[in-house]
């Protein structure tokens, strides 16, 4: 069982840091060598579009991942310009949180 989830992190007015933990979808994962993979390509494909993970692994440290791409990954919508604009104020306006490097985000995360 894999789970896709997002922690949403925050201050509130009074600077107390909420972490809000949301599970997108609950998928299954099946991890095949290249050589079974190249065996079965369409019931590769098809597991993926039954909505779960498809890990091809390589020799001993490749692995790809099969991602279903439909029409709105290749284009942006109006819906994510206008995401991507109030994201940008959110920014400019100093409302999110900025780290010069992942050390001073695992640092931040840590003292929570």
């Amino acid at each position: 069982m894999y789970i896709n989830m997002y922690i949403f992190i925050w201050k509130d007015e009074n600077n107390v840091v909420s972490l809000h933990p949301k599970v997108i979808k609950e998928t299954t994962m099946t991890s095949l060598s290249f050589s079974d993979f190249r065996k079965n390509m369409a019931g590769s494909f098809d597991l993926v579009d039954g909505g779960e993970r498809v890990y091809i692994n390589r020799g001993r440290r490749k692995i790809y991942a099969i991602i279903p791409i439909d029409d709105d990954d290749l284009t942006i919508t109006p819906a994510l310009e206008a995401k991507i604009e109030k994201a940008r104020k959110e920014y400019h306006g100093g409302k999110t949180l900025h780290f010069e490097n992942a050390a001073a985000a695992q640092k931040w995360m840590d003292e929570l």
